[in-house]
């Protein structure tokens, strides 16, 4: 048995009768969860899990992956509005559309039924990849004072059903190790390649015809801001998927983006203090700070 009481296979070692140590620690976190997971308006899920990426960075600054998720986040619901704006025009409001979706799918007329799915997949997308990340950094961010590293990789195999995926658990090795960057890299690329993939680009036809419309008219843009807000005319917090090219639904064209996503929230935190920085420097790490507690603030409570 190790010193920090972790077995060989990696799995806590306590007598016969002793509670799992890990257990209470798991009941807290998704104490937390479930009541995110219970939330039925899908808007305010969103902002919830918009403000639950942001607080989990604002304790834990080396969790980089949340606090670049607290604006990816941000920006799904900015999505998420688009869509909506348009079902308001539809006679009797988005509940009228969801009624007749329900009833008669197939008298819906096209733009109404891909503006209903898109945002219906991006709540979807938007959940999935909350549920699988977030507690086992919530369960980092929570015991990281009182367990040793060895203690909190062993109960990322404790974790309730359905099992950690392993990319997860190397990417929090990484940071535990000292590479928050890269530890924030690989949790990215399992979320992009595995669970959107999965979850919304492979499993909506609607979505990614949605996505083909937009890159095609520009509209609505598809862009990654640093911002509390849905745009910025600075774009030093910008970044847009035209610059890439390529389908969004194919991973190997969506990766390039999405990497320069989290780099630029990278850089940015990592960048001197505005005190610091060199007159008419386009960014701070002050201004990335204030946005994030706007987003944590102006989430609902589940």
């Amino acid at each position: 048995m190790t010193g920090s009481g972790a077995g060989a296979a990696g799995s806590p070692v306590q007598p016969c009768g002793v509670p799992d140590p890990c257990a209470e620690p798991w009941s807290k976190v998704y104490q937390e969860v479930v009541k995110v997971d219970a939330m039925t308006d899908i808007r305010d899920r969103n902002r919830a899990i918009s403000g639950s990426y942001a607080r989990l960075y604002q304790s834990s600054p080396d969790l980089k992956w949340a606090g670049a998720a607290a604006f990816a986040s941000k920006q799904v619901g900015c999505g998420m509005d688009t869509a909506h704006t348009y079902l308001d025009n539809y006679p009797g409001g988005i509940e009228a559309a969801t009624r007749d979706l329900a009833n008669s799918g197939s008298a819906i007329d096209p733009a109404t039924l891909t503006m209903y799915d898109a945002r219906q997949t991006l709540a979807a997308g938007n959940l999935a990849v909350y549920d699988e990340l977030y507690p086992a950094l919530r369960f980092y961010q929570q015991n990281n004072n009182s367990m040793s590293k060895d203690q909190i990789l062993a109960c990322m195999s404790h974790k309730p059903p359905p099992p950690l995926d392993l990319s997860i658990t190397r990417g929090l090795k990484q940071i535990m190790d000292g590479n928050p960057n890269g530890g924030a890299l690989t949790m990215l690329r399992h979320e992009q390649f595995d669970t959107l993939q999965n979850v919304a680009y492979d499993k909506s036809w609607l979505f990614r015809r949605s996505l083909d419309l937009s890159r095609l008219t520009g509209y609505p843009p598809i862009t990654f801001v640093v911002s509390a807000a849905c745009m910025s005319s600075d774009p030093a917090y910008v970044v847009n998927f035209k610059d890439f090219g390529g389908a969004l639904y194919d991973p190997d064209k969506r990766w390039p983006f999405a990497q320069e996503c989290a780099n630029r929230f990278i850089n940015l935190v990592d960048s001197p203090e505005s005190s610091e920085i060199e007159i008419g420097a386009p960014a701070s790490r002050e201004a990335v700070n204030q946005a994030l507690g706007e987003i944590a603030h102006g989430a609902p409570s589940p």
